[in-house]
């Protein structure tokens, strides 16, 4: 017997009571009515009861929540909701004890329901629990504790959901005792349905008052239990051999379809899709990085199944299979099993409930999308035999370094644990750089770090690594950054090693905070998701808008089309599935916006859940970042962190914060504010602001920014390197007119070598000679090559809304296509591009702000 909720104190009273009365009583009495309606009075002897049963005391999951008088554990879950995602230490706790004492018996001691309710529980239904060998047991145990519940307090009625919904089904005009639907064990995440799976009969209990008779109906209702079990120990113990015989056999007895309905109460049985077999004969777990995307997570995969009671084996040689190998060392799940419905469940891909009315609760269990890795379904008998060992325990490895031939380590952001690395690294004051392209070898959003730093590191995490082999890495480069958060927010962000603070002044960032205007307005940082995060910045961005259900809890997994040159999204795969829990999606952005995900528009993007009307979402977006009037806003439909389960997605969030904080030479602080930005404020005072406070453009004397000074060559060439981080210090240069020491050699050396600018013929590179807009023009679009991989697409089209194009110099005219296609560039008065026209501080720092803004 359990309590969960210790705030719901007769659960937690009627056990205490329960085994005081085991400890000191004689033994326990009590009246109760047969299933002939006869009245009785039942005498538990406990010397006979201790000779027949074996009881297990978990007087409550949650000792924090007891101390405190709330739902809730010390980290803000509810632990209800987590027994089979298992993200916190009480969870893992109890099921571990199911799992090892496999009970006949599974009582979890709740409140409140004013009619007193007492499980089963209401479709939908799980498919992988075997309800033919467990139904008809539960409705008599059911019985037996309401019976005994009432006859023995002042209460006259208790009532079963599952038997109110089949009344009702039966009888379109029966009024339920109590709930009929909405309160179903489509899921393991409930601590009794999680029983279930173990071949218990799992009951939810609910009282009706916080008081000493509801703590009396408990009692009594344990007791009731107590004497069905030892009535019936037999029937129930051959029941339970038979679902693990079942497992054992990998064996999909129809007798379990009838249990099986949809909204309309019509029989859909097990959602087999063509095959004979609901259950295949393997899933596969690989660990070589050829066909899995995420070792670690395949390491604490089988930890989870090794603590739940599945087996698992490893393979000792490559084993090939419909054209696929698994090289030797690959986890395999055998479904031949006792625990076999368990191990699919957490495995398969899970059903579409979205044409129920409502659900209780979370339902997707998806472990390969919740948490990245990837799983194979083997559909061929015995292909594993004698190629396989046992698995009695597993650790995780540490990570295996390169030999030192390279200053710098390539760190892949493939998994959780490279970001906890990397802040650790920031916070010891270690250099980490962010990389922003994608080139054969990487990613844009994977790291680069000193090898010397790395490698002390190397045994605490499994990092995805090998050599950089380029003298000098070009991206971002990291600061630690302090985020703003409450809640499951900080909560995560703090198990990835960031440091978080609820002052939202004090924070470099803000996640999903509210009361966050004035912060915003000053220019910080915020990410926001979920429904709830973009009803939190919906007023800021003009033209967002987005699409949310009546209902805040539609939950399903998605595929999204993901953007692949944004340190965001590019270490994701192009195409994903990610997990909901609010059901929105996102309508519209502002034409300035970058988008950074779409929610997929094929037919069959929806994969399973509970979301009503998600066809709505088809097509629509999902993610994107805004950087306009002095905001920074990061936002994503979907929910990132809902109760730590959804961890293939906190890197999102992660790499969110590091590209919204990480600019080189950032400061935390407000904008600088200059005096002379009058004449220019209407179109690029924002631009100059966001600029200044990066830390990218400089005023003069700290007041004047002069706006309409020109500027020069290197000048221009200077605040392009330091925006997108273009150092390059391997070019060799010698001109003329370029003093070696100078301040602006380095960015010479950088735009020589990275190729974004050349000299101007007989060793001048003329750094001083103020630069032309078609000159400008052609150094940005160099630099959106090397950063974002742009091209120009149609140059004759993209420039025939300037008057004066044939007068653009033929080496400048891709360049400016390419600014006047992104919006960057937008042209002079009266239609022209000023090709000649010496270029501003002013126009100079609006092309560099717009490009950032694509950049994300």
């Amino acid at each position: 017997m359990n309590n969960i909720h210790p705030n719901e104190a007769p659960g937690v009273d009627s056990i205490f009571n329960f085994f005081k009365s085991m400890a000191l009583d004689d033994s326990i009495s009590y009246d109760t009515k047969g299933s002939n309606g006869q009245e009785s009075k039942i005498h538990l002897n406990m010397d006979q009861v201790l000779n027949q049963v074996i009881f297990l005391f978990v007087y409550t999951n949650n000792p924090d929540g007891r101390v405190h008088t709330t739902r809730s554990n010390a980290n803000d879950f509810d632990l209800n909701r987590d027994n089979s995602y298992q993200t916190q230490p009480e969870t893992r706790s109890v099921t571990e004890q199911i799992a090892k004492w496999s009970p006949l018996s599974f009582l979890d001691l709740h409140g409140f329901d004013s009619n007193f309710l007492i499980e089963p529980a209401t479709p939908p239904h799980d498919p992988n629990i075997e309800y033919d060998l467990l139904m008809d047991s539960m409705l008599e145990q059911a019985k037996a504790m309401g019976e005994a519940g009432i006859a023995n307090t002042k209460y006259t009625d208790y009532y079963i959901p599952y038997e109110e919904h089949q009344k009702s089904v039966k009888d379109p005009k029966y009024v339920p005792k109590g709930t009929s639907s909405g309160w179903d064990d489509a899921a393991p995440a409930y601590t009794a349905v999680f029983a279930m799976h173990h071949g218990a009969l799992g009951h939810t209990l609910e009282v009706p008052e916080s008081n000493e008779e509801s703590t009396k109906a408990l009692y009594y209702s344990v007791a009731g239990a107590t004497q069905y079990v030892m009535e019936n120990k037999e029937k129930l113990f051959m029941n339970q051999l038979k679902i693990y015989e079942r497992g054992i056999d990998n064996k999909d007895d129809r007798a379990v379809d009838p249990y099986l309905v949809n909204a309309k109460n019509e029989i859909i049985g097990r959602p087999r899709s063509g095959n004979q077999n609901f259950f295949p004969d393997y899933y596969v777990l690989p660990i070589d990085r050829s066909i899995q995307k995420n070792a670690y997570e395949t390491y604490r995969m089988i930890e989870y199944f090794l603590r739940n009671g599945i087996k698992v084996e490893r393979s000792i040689m490559p084993v090939t299979v419909s054209g696929t190998t698994y090289p030797a060392g690959s986890f395999v799940i055998d479904m031949h099993q006792s625990y076999h419905g368990y191990a699919n469940s957490v495995l398969y891909d899970g059903i579409d409930v979205s044409d129920y009315e409502s659900v209780a609760g979370e339902i997707v269990q998806d472990f390969p999308v919740l948490r990245g890795f990837n799983r194979y379904v083997i559909r061929e008998p015995r292909v594993f035999e004698g190629k396989t060992a046992p698995v009695i325990s597993v650790t995780i490895p540490a990570t295996a370094m390169p030999d030192k031939s390279s200053v710098y380590v390539l760190l892949r952001n493939t998994n959780n644990e490279a970001i906890k690395a990397v802040n650790e690294l920031l916070a010891s004051g270690k250099h980490v750089t962010m990389l922003t392209k994608t080139e054969s070898e990487h990613e844009a959003g994977d790291f680069v770090v000193a090898y010397d730093d790395l490698n002390p590191l190397a045994s605490k995490y499994l990092l995805d690594v090998s050599l950089f082999i380029d003298p000098m890495p070009v991206g971002k480069e990291l600061k630690s950054p302090l985020v703003g958060a409450l809640g499951e927010p900080a909560y995560v962000m703090e198990n990835l090693g960031f440091k978080v603070t609820s002052d939202q002044a004090q924070a470099d960032v803000l996640v999903n905070t509210f009361d966050s205007a004035e912060q915003v307005g000053k220019g910080k940082p915020y990410i926001a998701y979920g429904n709830m995060g973009m009803a939190n910045v919906q007023d800021w961005i003009p033209g967002f808008s987005f699409g949310e259900p009546e209902w805040k809890r539609y939950e399903g997994v998605f595929l999204a089309d993901v953007k692949q040159d944004s340190v965001i999204t590019a270490p994701y795969d192009k195409q994903e599935y990610f997990y909901t829990i609010s059901g929105s999606y996102i309508k519209t952005v502002p034409k300035t916006a970058n988008i950074l995900a779409k929610i997929s528009s094929k037919d069959d993007f929806y994969k399973a859940g509970w979301w009503p009307g998600h066809e709505a979402a088809k097509g629509q977006i999902m993610a994107f970042t805004y950087k306009e009037n002095n905001k920074n806003v990061t936002v994503f439909s979907n929910d990132l962190t809902n109760g730590a389960h959804s961890q293939h997605q906190f890197r999102l969030l992660a790499n969110s914060i590091f590209n919204a904080v990480s600019n080189r030479n950032q400061s935390s602080e407000s904008a600088v504010e200059f005096s002379d930005l009058q004449s220019v404020e209407s179109w690029a005072g924002s631009e100059i602001h966001e600029l200044a406070r990066l830390g990218l453009v400089n005023g003069f004397n700290g007041e004047r920014f002069e706006p309409l000074k020109k500027i020069t060559r290197v000048e221009f060439l200077a605040m392009i390197v330091r925006a997108f981080n273009l150092y390059d210090q391997k070019e060799n240069i010698s001109f003329k007119d370029v003093p070696p020491a100078s301040w602006y050699e380095t960015y010479v050396k950088a735009a020589v070598g990275l190729k974004l600018a050349e000299g101007t013929g007989e060793g001048y590179f003329e750094p001083n000679r103020a630069i032309t807009r078609e000159e400008m023009a052609k150094i940005s679009a160099n630099a959106m090559k090397i950063t974002l991989g742009a091209s120009a697409g149609n140059i004759e089209e993209a420039l025939a809304k300037f008057g004066d194009r044939e007068t653009i110099a033929p080496y400048a005219r891709e360049a400016a296509a390419l600014l006047t296609h992104k919006g960057i560039i937008q042209g002079l008065p009266g239609g022209t591009f000023g090709p000649k026209a010496v270029a501003t501080r002013a126009e100079a720092a609006v092309i560099i702000s717009r490009i950032k803004q694509i950049e994300g």
